[in-house]
């Protein structure tokens, strides 16, 4: 049984990371949501109720290369008549589309008339479905993040009130890239039980015995790990 604390040890260890890193989830996750609403929701605010309405023109389409990512930006140019009849030369944001001479409805806010602003509608919609993948994402971390913490909680169930038996190996289990170990083995009532264990690092496979510790959780239902090979 040598190798039982360091395994209870990892197991720990490892749990409470990953409980760690779902807490963090479920913390972020709300903060980045109401953080990414302010901010489209500030910007589109303003120019709703400070900007005044412009015809802006497209009058030129360019291409700017970008260091740090693979994709070019596409700058946009218009060009609109300000209530003093001028025309200014500006950028726009939220362009219907790349094609030179279309026309669009804006807003403008006096104090960046450099930069044409469109609203658009597709966001509310877009807004939507990113919410609600966000809201699934946040629920499924919340399960993840519950199943963990009953399993951490099994785990040291099993380990403080955990009954040690010996169990025959009967077989072999393949889960993904691991195997697990199928064991049977007697309770402390005489009902005889079948599960798959993981297997101790370096365990020797071709073992027809080892030593189990074992909890029965419900009428047919039993937790067990195992925490030795039998020593000859």
């Amino acid at each position: 049984m040598n190798s039982e604390n360091s395994q209870e040890t990892s197991g720990t260890k490892l749990g409470w990371k990953l409980g760690f890193y779902f807490v963090m989830m479920l913390v972020i996750l709300p903060i980045f949501i109401v953080v990414l609403d302010q901010h489209y929701d500030r910007e589109r605010k303003h120019y709703h109720e400070n900007g005044f309405e412009v015809t802006a023109t497209i009058v030129d389409v360019y291409e700017i290369p970008s260091i740090r990512r693979p994709r070019k930006t596409t700058k946009v140019i218009v060009v609109y008549q300000n209530p003093d009849g001028q025309l200014i030369r500006a950028g726009t944001k939220n362009p219907p589309s790349y094609t030179i001479g279309e026309q669009y409805i804006g807003k403008v806010v006096e104090d960046d008339p450099y930069l044409v602003y469109r609203e658009v509608q597709e966001w509310k919609e877009g807004k939507l479905i990113f919410l609600i993948i966000l809201v699934v994402f946040y629920l499924l971390n919340l399960l993840f993040l519950i199943i963990l913490l009953r399993r951490i909680r099994a785990n040291k169930l099993l380990a403080s009130k955990g009954q040690i038996t010996e169990a025959e190996m009967v077989g072999f289990v393949p889960a993904g890239d691991d195997i697990f170990v199928k064991v049977r083995f007697k309770d402390e009532k005489g009902f005889i039980h079948c599960e798959s264990c993981r297997p101790l690092p370096y365990m020797d496979l071709t073992a027809k015995t080892c030593f189990v510790r074992y909890i029965v959780t419900t009428k047919n239902k039993v937790d067990c790990e195992i925490i030795s090979e039998k020593e000859n």
